[in-house]
């Protein structure tokens, strides 16, 4: 993928997962944000002001990642950052409780937490595919675990976190990333107001590859 589209996409992925949840969750200031398992690339990294500290996080070690940690054991202190995202991250954990706990340990009183996961009832009917074993061979990760809406609700709240709601998110796949760089760039500057077009009809209201999920700790 060329560095323009790569742009667009990232824009596109910050635009769903932090922009659009952020104006939906009423919080306070936002000095400081954890991007837990942000990977070669944190999407965060354009979306807050000048000033804000953005620390990220990753097993491997790569240019964006300030701290080389698994999300199961963040060395932070309690209570550090306003903003905690986690995004295409817990589906690919066994722990995702111990995982959860220790994201509501470092959002402050009155911060919140942002998490993305694949989604169970996407339109793309991956939780029919997951059965097959031709297509699951498919998938580059030792352990994949969709959720659907109510069990990533249950899961925040049984942590802790309050003011908890979910949305799906990514109509457009990133398969699109195949095309032509011009072509890439051209369906995505309209996709963000396509999704929230889909997003209020009932058939494909929660029907993104993406669920996004929320919460505020008080």
């Amino acid at each position: 993928m060329s560095s323009n589209s790569r742009t667009a996409w990232n824009t596109y992925l910050a635009q769903e997962m932090i922009a659009d949840p952020l104006a939906r969750v009423r919080m306070g200031p936002i000095r400081t944000v954890l991007d837990v398992g942000c990977g070669p690339e944190s999407i965060g990294m354009s979306r807050f002001p000048r000033g804000t500290v953005l620390v990220s996080t990753d097993v491997r070690e790569y240019p964006s990642v300030g701290v080389v940690c698994t999300a199961l054991a963040l060395p932070f202190r309690d209570e550090t950052f306003d903003l905690v995202l986690c995004l295409r991250v817990l589906q690919h954990l066994r722990d995702d409780g111990a995982t959860l706990r220790e994201l509501y340990r470092v959002t402050r009183r009155g911060g919140a937490a942002i998490l993305a996961i694949g989604n169970r009832r996407s339109w793309t009917l991956i939780e029919g595919r997951m059965t097959n074993p031709r297509w699951r061979a498919r998938i580059p990760y030792d352990y994949y675990h969709p959720y659907d809406a109510r069990e990533i609700t249950r899961k925040l709240v049984d942590v802790g976190f309050e003011a908890v709601d979910v949305r799906s998110a990514l109509y457009v796949p990133e398969a699109i990333n195949r095309l032509p760089p011009s072509m890439v760039r051209a369906v995505l500057r309209p996709a963000a107001a396509m999704d929230r077009v889909a997003g209020s009809l009932p058939g494909l209201r929660m029907a993104g590859t993406n669920l996004v999920a929320w919460g505020r700790k008080r």
